[in-house]
């Protein structure tokens, strides 16, 4: 749905996974996503966040590249 620029369906549908998986790192990502291209920077940016804190492979990662 990001993909298809229906952000606001898409995002419902993240809350729906992460309500059911609270460690879903791909739905905090796609929220992200979906946010950034409503412009909610803030919020996206807060998805982000609670993604570093759902995947500790996409932490090693980041801390690699730093």
């Amino acid at each position: 749905m990001n993909d298809l620029g229906q952000y606001e369906e898409a995002m419902e549908n993240f809350d729906v996974a992460i309500r059911y998986n609270s460690s879903y790192p791909e739905a905090y990502y796609n929220k992200g996503i979906a946010l950034l291209n409503l412009g909610d920077i803030h919020c996206a940016i807060k998805n982000c966040d609670m993604l570093l804190d759902t995947d500790q492979i996409i932490q090693k990662h980041i801390i690699i590249k730093v």
